[in-house]
């Protein structure tokens, strides 16, 4: 019974609450019903055009400056042709050096150890042993990041596991006028069961 009764006093409340919500807004309304007059025609409804653009100029009309007959045009000296009977040779100027810098005797700040943990275990668990062949490029931090050019035996996931290896370096970065610059180092990664 207690249960109903609070149900009820709920449901009251809330009704009470909407009602006076109601209440309040009829009363904040600037108009009453009995002020409209429902006869009477609406008022139109105004939409405010935009001014047209002007037209785009005439590609045909061009204002010119009328010509200063007190100003005179400079004269320009003759030309006259080079006749050689040398042949020309391209201009050899300073180049500047574009692409990463060819790495041939890396220097390693890092370098990992216990290789064999790399070894794929499938490959191991057949004794079968791989080489795999890296294009590296070498940032100016001294980072890795190599793709795989060859992988003998393919299959066997001693690609991934090159890169893996690749990526566990750290090498001391090329360097250009003093300033430490990209690089790229071929890496060969030879895995052998010992």
């Amino acid at each position: 019974m207690s249960r109903a009764l609070v149900a009820r006093a709920t449901t009251f409340g809330a009704s009470a609450l909407l009602m006076g919500g109601l209440v309040l807004l009829a009363l904040t309304m600037s108009y009453t019903i009995r002020d409209l007059d429902l006869g009477a025609p609406l008022p139109p409804i105004v939409v405010a055009t935009p001014e047209p653009p002007p037209p785009p100029p005439n590609p045909t009309t061009r204002q010119t400056r009328p010509i200063d007959p007190t100003i005179g045009t400079p004269e320009l000296p003759p030309i006259t042709p080079v006749t050689t009977t040398e042949p020309l040779r391209p201009y050899v100027g300073p180049v500047a050096p574009s692409g990463p810098v060819e790495i041939t005797s890396p220097r390693w700040q890092e370098r990992p150890h216990n290789l064999q943990r790399y070894y794929p275990p499938r490959a191991i668990e057949r004794n079968i042993e791989g080489e795999v062949l890296l294009d590296c490029l070498v940032d100016a931090a001294g980072l890795l990041d190599c793709r795989v050019v060859s992988e003998s035996p393919n299959g066997w996931g001693f690609a991934a596991a090159a890169q893996r290896i690749a990526g566990a370096h750290r090498m001391i970065p090329a360097t250009r006028d003093g300033v430490a610059v990209h690089g790229r180092y071929a890496m060969r990664v030879p895995f052998q069961i010992e």
